[in-house]
This record gives structure tokens, sequence and C-alpha cells, in this order.
């Protein structure tokens, strides 16, 4: 599955992470893959969903939660990337992308930094 992601091979990639996330333990590295294959393939509501999956195994991992806020950026629910990042920095005030990517999406809505 990795191996398609790299080749940029999208099609590939999500029948391999839809393989292994229907398998017993599947990690959040499985569902963060088929999230960047949904989303580079244009399915931007099947990409928020494997990312929410994959935050739920592992709510810790800032880069999950930063990709989740991503996608739900692209797809126009801003306020729900802005939700999402707010929550990244509350567990790290340092994570630079995350500072990086509310101010984008506060410019973006017109919100203010709380």
């Amino acid at each position: 599955a990795d191996l398609c992601l790299r080749e940029a091979d999208f099609r590939c990639a999500l029948a391999s992470y839809e393989r292994l996330v229907g398998s017993p333990g599947a990690d959040p590295g499985a569902y963060a893959g088929l999230a960047v294959a949904r989303r580079a393939l244009g399915d931007l509501e099947g990409a928020i969903a494997a990312y929410q999956e994959a935050v739920g195994l592992a709510p810790g991992r800032a880069d999950l939660r930063n990709n989740l806020a991503s996608a739900y950026a692209a797809a126009g629910q801003i306020e729900a990337a802005i939700a999402v990042t707010r929550a990244v920095l509350e567990r790290d005030g340092d994570d630079r992308r995350a500072r990086r990517n509310l101010t984008r999406l506060l410019q973006h809505s017109g919100a203010s930094i709380r």
C-alpha cells in the first residue's frame, strides 16, 4: 500500500488500504494512508472519515489531526478545520504547522484568534 502511494498510484493505494483497514487490528497509519488515497482521488468526505478513524485510534498524534483539519478545509468546512486545529494547539501550543494553518484558516474565515 505504501509503495502504491510513493508511486502516486492512488487506485492501487486505495484498494490496498481498504483491505488493511478491513482487517482486525488496523492501525492509524492504515487509515491515514486510506485518507491520502481518497483525497488524491477527489473523495474529500471519504478522506475526512478515514482521518477521523485514524485520530480515534491515535488521538495524541498531531500529524493526523493536522491532516484532518487540512481535509476539512479542502472540503470547505472551515469551522471544523479551525476547531481541529485549535485542538492540536491545546495539546501542543508550539506545533508550528497548526499555528500556521490556524492563521490561514482565520484569515480565510474572517474570524479572530481566540
